[in-house]
């Protein structure tokens, strides 16, 4: 399924659930439910689903399928997005010299 589609499918899902009943729901979209059970359960489980981080994970995916970034970068931007929605606001973004440290320890760590 290619990603406008899925966006779409995930928008179009939402919209339904308002209306429909789970059972309903999950007969209208089974073969969605079958190719991304995941995300069809994350759908209909939670009533905060953030479509544009979803597509943003999509862009990020394909990026890393057509060797335009790696995987690690692909990481690290989704997580640096995440932080900044949900962290920052909070606490202070540490700095380039921070995150560059913590990174050491943690990729040491690893071995």
């Amino acid at each position: 399924m290619k990603d406008e589609l899925i966006i779409k499918s995930i928008k179009q899902i939402l919209l339904d659930k308002e209306v429909i009943p789970v059972r309903q729901l999950e007969l209208k979209w089974k073969s969605f439910m079958d190719e991304y059970p995941m995300t069809f359960l994350q759908i209909i489980d939670s009533d905060d689903i953030d479509v544009e981080f979803i597509a943003s994970m999509l862009i990020k995916n394909k990026e890393v399928k057509n060797g335009n970034i790696s995987m690690e970068k692909a990481e690290i931007d989704i997580g640096d997005q995440l932080a900044n929605k949900y962290i920052y606001d909070t606490i202070s973004k540490p700095t380039d010299e921070e995150f560059k440290e913590a990174y050491k320890k943690a990729f040491k760590n690893q071995i």
